[in-house]
């Protein structure tokens, strides 16, 4: 896929997320959308693929020039998302809007950051 593929899964991800609906959806949503917008940085300003969520972590330290010094916060924010919000809601532990909001306000630094990046 290429940078406008990704970018745009990034829009209609975030677009979804942002919807009145049931909360673990959303929250799905802000994670790809996340996902896409990272990789369409990678793809964009290095031709590099992630390809799979489990390889941002991996990919972006062996690749720091995508982020720079931004990189660890990339990392941290994707990861309280991926393996901290997520498996609390799918996993049957809260589905109320405390998850939501720290899963919006950790996109949002993501989203903040790469779009800095893609200027």
């Amino acid at each position: 896929m290429n940078f406008e593929v990704h970018y745009e899964k990034h829009k209609r991800f975030k677009d979804s997320a942002e919807q009145d609906r049931y909360i673990p959806s959303r929250i799905e949503d802000y994670f790809k959308s996340a996902f896409h917008l990272i990789e369409a940085v990678a793809v964009k300003k290095f031709g590099l693929h992630i390809q799979k969520h489990q390889k941002v972590r991996t990919i972006l330290k062996q690749n720091m020039e995508i982020f720079g010094d931004k990189t660890d916060e990339i990392i941290d924010e994707f990861y309280e998302i991926e393996n901290k919000i997520r498996v609390a809601t799918s996993y049957g532990k809260r589905h109320n809007g405390e998850l939501l909001e720290k899963t919006q306000e950790s996109f949002n630094k993501i989203e903040s950051i790469c779009l800095e990046k893609l200027k």
